[in-house]
């Protein structure tokens, strides 16, 4: 392994910046989601040459920090966000994102770099050949996608997200950040020293159990605000036990419990 991705970095990053290609994602058949991990080992399976091999382990190990970002960091914030308005699933997504990119800027000039090299075409149409298009065709996703990524390039981009970062009344705090950050670097060095998961099954990347009933307590606590109405300091205690509760895969609404004493 170690071997293979020293010899081709580039189809590594290419891979894990691609999983997360395909727009509309969730129209897609649970076993056909291109973050099921069925897909992910599928391209495993058939990729055919080194190159493929390391774009392949790149595409899995996005799905390995995916099972902390979709079944902790996003359920956590929809619950702990739970009096604002708006605040769903993509708002959570781009706050983190936005936060990547101020700590680490190079990103997207990582982006452009391997998306620019000689077998990037050939690794798209690999891609294309083994992963169900859901909304759009392989050409128009990869369209959107690459233009997204041009576009969080912008300064005037990044300056929008710094301002909604610091404005919001929900933080994301540096601790906080840093915390889901060595989560997610620990989830891929997890994958990439088990990749058969032999030792530990991975978990599902899609996180659709833990978001359906994180959204469920969400709408319950929004519904209850007039007879529960939310306490600053309660609320301030309740993101570091949401946090808790679901790094130890407890149920989030234990935590609600402890800390409102009462759930919805």
């Amino acid at each position: 392994m170690r071997r293979l991705l020293v010899a081709h970095p580039s189809a590594y990053l290419y891979g894990a910046f691609l999983a997360d290609n395909v727009v509309g994602k969730n129209r897609a058949p649970a076993n056909l989601h291109c973050h099921a991990w069925s897909v992910g080992r599928g391209l495993l399976d058939v990729a055919a040459d080194p190159v493929e091999r390391a774009f392949a382990i790149g595409y899995a190990a996005h799905l390995a920090a995916d099972e902390v970002a979709h079944r902790e960091f996003i359920p956590v914030k929809l619950v702990e966000s739970y009096p604002g308005r708006g605040l769903r699933h993509v708002y959570w997504e781009l706050r983190f994102d936005s936060r990547v990119l101020q700590v680490r800027p190079e990103v997207i000039d990582e982006w452009r770099r391997v998306a620019g090299d000689e077998r990037a075409a050939d690794l798209r149409k690999f891609l294309a050949r083994h992963l169900h298009p859901a909304l759009l065709s392989h050409g128009a996703s990869h369209s959107i996608f690459a233009g997204t990524m041009a576009m969080q390039r912008r300064t005037t981009w990044l300056e929008a997200a710094r301002r909604v970062d610091q404005r919001s009344p929900f933080p994301l705090s540096a601790e906080e950040f840093e915390w889901y950050r060595e989560r997610s670097v620990d989830a891929v060095l997890g994958f990439l020293s088990d990749p058969d998961g032999e030792r530990s099954p991975p978990r599902d990347a899609v996180g659709a159990a833990e978001i359906e009933e994180a959204k469920r307590l969400r709408r319950g606590l929004r519904r209850a605000r007039r007879h529960h109405p939310p306490d600053a300091a309660a609320l301030a205690r309740l993101g570091p036990a949401l946090r808790l509760a679901a790094a130890a895969r407890r149920p989030l609404a234990a935590a609600v419990r402890e800390v409102l004493g009462w759930t919805p």
